[in-house]
């Protein structure tokens, strides 16, 4: 068994600009005519993150839990000087060009789902407006049940336990939300109306079989 180490690789594109010297000269051809050498489009603008660098950083930091300013020294450490900030930026603007188009498309596959189940647990973020380091956010997961041809899941972040939060990602559900928890009596009836589902007792606990 061998390992290959990582490297980064600089590439330099240069895009050719051709411009016809007869064109716009005459009645023949009485315009500019102008030629752009095609060049890949880039990941994001007056950037040099690359969809391979973009697409590492961000599963080193949310996949093997690699924060940015260690991803910092590694990259300087190969001879890179990628500041965290920059990094940061880079995974921001992604999400929204990229990523955020595509959650939003599951979103509304999910809302199309017959059952849907969610849960919440708790979520600690530091230097949130309006919040003390040491108070509870929550991450909420959303998923299709195994009734459905392709799975969806989604996370949804809110900064309390609301079940409001669940009620407006799912205001357009058609069928039947599932809490993955067993909630309080009240608060479970507090759902499931929300919902406009029927709420006697044996229906509430057939949703947990």
């Amino acid at each position: 068994m061998e390992y290959i180490p990582a490297k980064l690789i600089i590439k330099d594109y240069v895009q050719y600009v051709y411009k016809c010297t007869e064109c716009g000269k005459n009645d023949v051809n009485p315009y500019d005519s102008i030629y752009c050498a095609p060049v890949p489009a880039p990941v994001l603008t007056h950037s040099v993150a690359s969809p391979s660098i973009t697409a590492w950083i961000m599963y080193q930091k949310y996949m093997m839990s690699v924060p940015l300013y260690r991803q910092e020294k590694d990259f300087r450490r190969m001879g890179a000087e990628l500041k965290r900030d920059m990094m940061a930026n880079w995974i921001i603007r992604s999400t929204e060009y990229w990523l955020k188009p595509l959650y939003e498309k599951m979103h509304e596959q999910l809302l199309k789902c017959s059952i849907i189940m969610s849960d919440e647990t708790t979520w600690q973020v530091n230097k949130e407006k309006g919040k003390k380091a040491s108070s509870n956010s929550y991450i909420w997961i959303h998923r299709s049940g195994n009734c459905e041809s392709l799975p969806v899941i989604l996370y949804q972040y809110t900064r309390s336990r609301s079940g409001e939060h669940a009620k407006n990602f799912l205001s357009s559900l058609k069928g039947i939300m599932s809490p993955m928890h067993m909630l309080d009596m009240k608060r479970l009836k507090e759902l499931l109306d929300a919902y406009a589902l029927v709420t006697y007792e044996d229906t509430i606990w057939k949703l947990f079989l």
